[in-house]
């Protein structure tokens, strides 16, 4: 800025300069508000699929608990493990996907709604979708695991033992 005000003072030193700013401060600071507004929506909307997939980890690992005893019983009787796997995940990916069949598209005609439809920003609509189908992956991926530590973990038990196991 001293270089804008030797400029002025050459071309009319009667002239008086107040606070001389750049353009980029004076975006930044006019947009200041609504960065921070998606800084905090960010950080919330990550707490909840941090909280979803706490919830979801524990529901599906304790209905794979639940199922122990089955376990040890198909065990017993001459499953493979990689059968009680798929077993074990068929089950807990259907009840993922129903939830994903019920929930995506209502997390998209949300986002829709929210947004105002095709009047709003192409890119901020792609955001919020690109969000959504995120926080789908990443749902998935804790479902998959949230079925797989589980069931690895009853596997390692002797047949036996988890037929004796109160479920």
């Amino acid at each position: 800025t001293p270089f804008v005000r030797a400029a002025v003072r050459e071309l009319d030193p009667a002239l008086a300069l107040g606070s001389v700013t750049t353009m980029e401060k004076v975006v930044a600071s006019s947009t200041a508000p609504a960065r921070f507004a998606s800084l905090l929506l960010g950080v919330f909307a990550g707490l909840a699929v941090i909280l979803a997939a706490l919830g979801l980890y524990g529901v599906i690992s304790y209905g794979v608990e639940q199922r122990s005893r089955e376990l040890g019983i198909r065990a017993a009787l001459g499953a493979t493990p990689q059968s009680l796997v798929l077993t074990i995940l068929r089950r807990s990916l259907t009840q993922i996907g129903t939830g994903g069949l019920i929930g995506v598209p209502v997390a998209g005609w949300l986002v829709y709604a929210l947004t105002g439809g095709a009047d709003a920003g192409s890119s901020l609509l792609q955001s919020m979708l690109l969000a959504v189908v995120l926080a789908a992956t990443i749902v998935l991926v804790v479902g998959v695991t949230s079925c797989l530590v589980p069931t690895l973990r009853v596997l390692a038990v002797e047949a036996s033992e988890a037929m004796r196991a109160d479920a």
